[in-house]
């Protein structure tokens, strides 16, 4: 889960280094992302995650802290200053949801992998926070309605996430959840042409049913700009339909 948050803070960590340690930077890079990618699980299987989209753009939150526990482990910090790390982080935190279907988006990432790295640094040079931070609801359950931690297991039974659950890889630029609403309704365009250089004959369908969940990042009936669009469920599913493709453009937006 969102690698992009990780490599470029990991890149910084190693800038400057001799080839030696830049050659063992993909060993090492692999080894914090997946604590990136753990770190990140954790967060949020401990709040509910309908209640978290509401106000904030999750990577925010737990790409930020992602990033730091990432960094952490690239500079072989101590476990008092990892979890110094992560309370650093947390005041870095967060990002209105509004924000994230507009051009201001991609600031989301770049701070969260920058915000990441300079709490790691700064908790290496002896910078302290609230060591309890990932325990307490005025600590990163500020950012939960619903947050619950729970108490980790012990080294020897430790459940990986990633041993117990797949990545989901974009296919195009959009939000995650709408390549579901594509691929459905690429498989009923399938059913309705013989090839796929085909039009849709639009007789043949009276009306198209979409099950949208209620939150408005991904509710948009009418996207009034290409940033809007990767963030419709309705734009994505009539495009895959009408088109057989996801296409962003703005004649794409406006044809019937």
């Amino acid at each position: 889960m969102w690698a992009k948050g990780i490599f470029p803070a990991g890149i910084k960590v190693f800038q400057g280094r001799d080839w030696v340690s830049f050659c063992l930077f993909g060993n090492a890079i692999l080894r914090s992302a997946y604590s990136q990618y753990h770190g990140m699980g954790q967060d949020l299987s401990a709040g509910e995650p309908d209640q978290f989209a509401l106000k904030f753009h999750p990577p925010t939150v737990v790409g930020t802290m992602g990033s730091a526990a990432a960094c952490a482990k690239l500079l072989a910090l101590d476990r008092p200053k990892c979890k110094n790390a992560l309370a650093i982080a947390a005041s870095y935190a967060g990002a209105p949801l509004a924000n994230a279907a507009t051009q201001t988006k991609p600031l989301h990432v770049g701070n969260a992998a920058k915000h990441g790295l300079e709490a790691a640094c700064l908790a290496s040079q002896g910078l302290q926070g609230n060591k309890q931070i990932l325990d307490m609801e005025s600590g990163i359950g500020a950012f939960y309605t619903d947050y619950s931690p729970q108490t980790l297991p012990t080294l020897q039974s430790y459940p990986w996430l990633l041993d117990q659950q797949d990545v989901a890889i974009k296919r195009f630029p959009a939000h995650l959840g709408t390549h579901w609403v594509a691929d459905a309704a690429s498989s009923v365009r399938r059913k309705l042409v013989e090839s796929s250089d085909d039009l849709l004959p639009l007789d043949k369908i009276e009306k198209v049913i979409l099950k949208v969940p209620e939150v408005k990042y991904v509710n948009r009936p009418s996207p009034a700009s290409e940033h809007e669009a990767r963030h419709s469920f309705q734009f994505v599913a009539c495009s895959a339909l009408l088109d057989g493709s996801i296409k962003f453009k703005r004649r794409y937006q406006v044809q019937p």
